[in-house]
This record gives C-alpha cells, structure tokens and sequence, in this order.
C-alpha cells in the first residue's frame, strides 16, 4: 500500500463528496422502484463523449523512459534516466525490471534528480545472465494517487 500526503484542505473537500454521495446513493434508493419501465423509454447511449477538461485529474505521463543499461561482472550496471510531465507534482517514480517470463528481476524507487525538475535516475545492479531479454517498466505516482506508466524491451 502507498502512503499519500495530503492537505487539511483536501481532506474535507474528500469527506464532504463522500457525504454527498452517500446522500444522493440514499435519495435514489428509494427512488429506484421505477427504473425498468425508464430503460424501455431511453436505451443507454453507445456513444457517450469522454467527459475530459486539460489540466483537470490528469495522470502523470512518463515522457522519457531511456535503459542505458549493460553488464558488468555479471550484474546489470548503468542507468535507467526517467522524464515526467505532471500537474499535481510527482511524489515518486517506481522501476520494475522483469526478465521476457515475467519473473522479477528487481525492483525499487528511482531517485530524484534534485538540479533537474521531473527527471528521475535508476541503477540498477541485479545479476543477469548475458543475453537476457528485460522488460523494464517505470510507474510515475502524482499527489492525488494518478500513476503514469511506460515500458521498453531490452537486451542486455
């Protein structure tokens, strides 16, 4: 589980929408008695429009994922250099690498590149055999819990 930070501020407003939507979910339960005959009348749309506003609930998007990966003794060295674009501010960028099996190779949190904005850096030291196929996948987390994920396909 990951733990989010979050203002006073929007934790009322969080409290108040589940108030409200308990209430209405109340309201239209009562209501409910004559839904079938309301179906017959009006079928549901098939081609409802994607409600989008730019800027609002965005996910993070994972701009630049660059695997500049190779083997050094045995074990994966260099590193995996991660751009974002965000709204609500990163929190954290999260790196799996998996062999082409599915199986974990290893994973951890990437560091923040504190001179540069949005840019993040991993390095990774697993032991590979040579000539493996690595799934590597990177998971940005905004503020309010969006997460932007992108893949690449490597070998090393």
């Amino acid at each position: 589980m990951t733990k989010v930070q979050m203002s006073p501020f929007l934790l009322d407003y969080r409290e108040s929408m589940a108030e409200l939507v308990n209430q209405v979910c109340e309201e239209t339960a009562v209501l409910r008695a004559g839904r079938e005959s309301i179906k017959e009348l009006c079928p549901p749309r098939k081609d409802v429009p994607e409600l989008w506003v730019p800027g609002l609930l965005m996910h993070p998007r994972i701009e630049l994922l660059w695997p500049d990966i190779h083997l050094k003794d045995g074990h994966l060295d260099g590193c995996i250099q991660i751009s974002t674009s965000e709204v609500y501010g990163v929190i954290n960028v999260y790196v799996v690498l998996e062999d082409d099996q599915g199986n974990r190779i290893e994973s951890d949190y990437a560091l923040d590149a504190e001179v540069v904005d949005n840019h993040w850096g991993y390095f990774p030291s697993a032991p590979v055999p040579c000539g493996t196929t690595l799934i590597v996948r990177a998971m940005a987390m905004d503020s309010l819990g969006g997460i932007g994920i992108q893949m690449k396909r490597i070998m090393v």
